[in-house]
């Protein structure tokens, strides 16, 4: 079974507690697709160092982001009855924008829906435009939340509106080199990134991979423009990239995909690394080639042993061995 990543952020490490901050000003190498802090800039709430509630939020971001979901549910929990306690509307929408979050990125998409419509009609109720940054990017993610619950429809016009309406937003500054991008124009590219990504997800689920080919790969380059090429997310694309071609059973080129996914990890000491040596390890089998899949689910199991909390890659990694082994 070939594993495609569950999310789109899938982050070499999780960010230290300094490191995060609720502000539009990301350094480049820490660019990914979600892009959490335009709702907090709408809303006005301001980012005071010491503010308790402002803490516990940056802590439930934390362990979000070294996905420890339940955990991070309970702090943003606790940061939402401080907001309440406060009775400041804009602070509680904000957090239940960041448990939404949570929630989309743990996979509870049913708890993740209801909370991303409960903050979409709160804000446009606030005066929010619908084509604000914040819209479209709730507005990909239920997107996505439909195309897995199979409301097709529901689904194709909200990737419809998305890619329309960011497409028009980043027209007139798309072709600038990364350098000469402001902040808010790289914000604008890796939301239509995203926009990409998931519509390239929506179009494989149905078998349309020629289409998703071409979507995943306006992903990739806006990715390696924005990121650069061993950038975790940009890893993520190639391997799901090279997932499409599996099911095309194009095999060439799904390894020649995860070749790149792996010379990026290695390089970069990715920790997804065993996965992409597990999925390579597949189509090596696919390929009857058993001594590069023995190699390569020896590798994947060694780094699973070492480094990966999962162990459903080290049992797909010891049975890939086992059937490398009786062909």
């Amino acid at each position: 079974m070939f594993q495609i990543s569950k999310t789109t952020l899938k982050t070499k490490q999780c960010l230290s507690r300094s490191d995060h901050k609720v502000s539009t000003n990301t350094p480049k190498h820490l660019w990914c697709w979600d892009i959490i802090t335009g709702l907090l800039l709408w809303l006005g709430v301001i980012e005071e160092p010491e503010d308790p509630l402002i803490l516990t939020i940056k802590r439930g971001v934390y362990c979000m982001n070294c996905e420890e979901y339940s955990k991070a549910e309970l702090i943003l929990h606790s940061a939402l009855q401080m907001s309440q306690d406060m009775a400041s509307e804009s602070a509680e929408i904000y957090v239940l924008d960041v448990l939404a979050n949570n929630y989309f990125k743990s996979g509870d998409y049913k708890k993740a829906e209801q909370l991303f419509a409960v903050v979409f009609n709160r804000v446009l109720g606030k005066g929010m435009q619908s084509n604000d940054e914040s819209i479209i990017e709730m507005s990909v993610k239920l997107s996505h939340i439909y195309s897995t619950s199979g409301e097709t429809e529901k689904s194709e016009i909200g990737f419809d509106f998305c890619l329309t309406e960011q497409t028009k937003r980043v027209e007139s500054f798309r072709d600038k080199s990364c350098d000469d991008m402001s902040p808010e124009e790289m914000n604008s590219m890796a939301l239509l990134g995203m926009c990409y990504d998931y519509y390239g997800k929506h179009l494989s689920s149905l078998g349309r991979f020629d289409r998703a080919i071409d979507s995943l790969n306006k992903a990739i380059d806006i990715c390696v423009k924005i990121n650069g090429s061993t950038h975790p997310q940009t890893l993520v694309l190639y391997n799901d990239l090279s997932a499409i071609y599996v099911h095309k059973k194009d095999y060439q080129k799904a390894v020649m995909y995860l070749k790149k996914a792996i010379d990026g990890a290695v390089l970069t000491e990715d920790k997804n690394l065993a996965k992409y040596y597990l999925n390579i390890g597949f189509i090596h089998l696919l390929r009857f080639e058993k001594d590069l899949a023995l190699n390569s689910c020896r590798q994947s199991l060694s780094l699973a042993l070492q480094t990966s909390k999962d162990k459903t890659i080290e049992g797909m990694a010891r049975k890939c061995m086992i059937d490398a082994g009786s062909q």
